[in-house]
């Protein structure tokens, strides 16, 4: 047997059992609701005007004055185009209360089917570079498993500055058979070049989906399907999001993101 093959029964052998051993041990009695049907159908989910534009400026503000003043925390891109601060919840109040969203932490359990954590929420500030490719670095996914983000624009979002792209029905074993057959690649590589995209939205007929938004709409999305923050052709975007882990997996994506803030240092 093809060892591409042999590879995705591997993942479907995985995959089918961590979601039969989660399904039947997760207790949650809401298990069903209206944004978990809306997110495995599209992958994604629009809520407008979730915090005010005001409390979208103060948040902005916090984030400049931290890259200002403590820019050995920033993490960066080669051509420092995408800044990120890991743990943003230490730099101020209203950040730190975008992480304890409970809303934001009950989705993530019903998409992720586990007691789940944020790890900590991370700061984005994305500015104009010629030849950047976009926060995250390009096409990939987080996990080949169930992976969940919120992600918060601060700024008003076009298609333009940086705006979240997804590619829905590309996360499940259905769709990841269909690309191992496409790309004839392993199936658990998570990057994905241009032309990978182009061989795959072409030929199972996909849209990329380009999630525009104003300042304090907040995207609740599953990161197993093949996503990018596109490149910047213009101006800036500033974001944050919360990154959701199962709580016994915790320690180990701890040490995977460095640095990450571990103590709070403005207001």
């Amino acid at each position: 047997m093809n060892i591409i093959y042999l590879n995705f029964l591997k993942f479907t052998c995985i995959k089918s059992y961590l979601f039969l051993k989660k399904f039947f041990s997760f207790t949650k009695k809401n298990k069903k609701n209206y944004l978990e049907e809306k997110i495995k159908k599209n992958g994604y989910i629009i809520i407008n005007n979730f915090i005010s534009k005001d409390s979208c400026k103060e948040i902005i503000q916090d984030i400049n004055k931290f890259i200002k003043k403590y820019p050995h925390y920033i993490s960066h891109d080669l051509i420092k185009s995408d800044l990120r601060i890991n743990g943003a919840e230490n730099i101020g109040k209203k950040i730190y209360k975008f992480k304890k969203n409970s809303q934001c932490l009950e989705t993530a359990e019903t998409i992720i089917l586990e007691k789940v954590s944020c790890l900590f929420t991370m700061a984005n500030k994305l500015i104009f570079k010629k030849k950047n490719l976009g926060s995250g670095g390009g096409w990939h996914k987080d996990s080949i498993y169930s992976q969940f983000k919120a992600i918060l624009y601060l700024n008003d979002v076009n298609n333009k500055n940086g705006a979240f792209q997804i590619i829905n029905n590309t996360g499940d074993l259905k769709g990841n058979f269909k690309i191992l057959r496409i790309l004839k690649n392993n199936v658990f590589n998570t990057r994905f070049k241009n032309s990978d995209v182009i061989k795959i939205t072409k030929k199972l007929n996909l849209k990329i989906n380009t999630l525009i938004g104003s300042a304090g709409t907040l995207i609740l999305v599953d990161t197993s399907n093949i996503h990018r923050g596109s490149p910047i052709i213009t101006g800036k975007r500033y974001a944050l999001t919360n990154y959701y882990y199962p709580k016994k997996m915790l320690k180990v994506y701890d040490n995977h993101f460095k640095p990450i803030l571990k103590r709070k240092i403005l207001n």
